[in-house]
């Protein structure tokens, strides 16, 4: 996500700083769905997946 944000791999830290522009939720959803790939997501699946269609549709506007 740091390539795709500042074209830049070594500034992940700023990652979750800029997704918390769109919000809470927009941190909160990129960190369950990075989770989920590597274990087991314990939330409702429909709503990680609707706020992960969101959350695309808002780093795709912003681009």
């Amino acid at each position: 996500m740091a390539l795709a944000f500042f074209d830049d791999v070594d500034r992940g830290g700023g990652v979750l700083t800029r997704l918390n522009r769109f919000g809470r939720w927009a941190g909160d959803t990129f960190q369950a769905v990075r989770k989920g790939a590597h274990g087991h997501h314990a939330g409702e699946m429909k709503h990680l997946v609707d706020d992960t269609a969101r959350l695309i549709e808002k780093i795709r506007d912003s681009a």
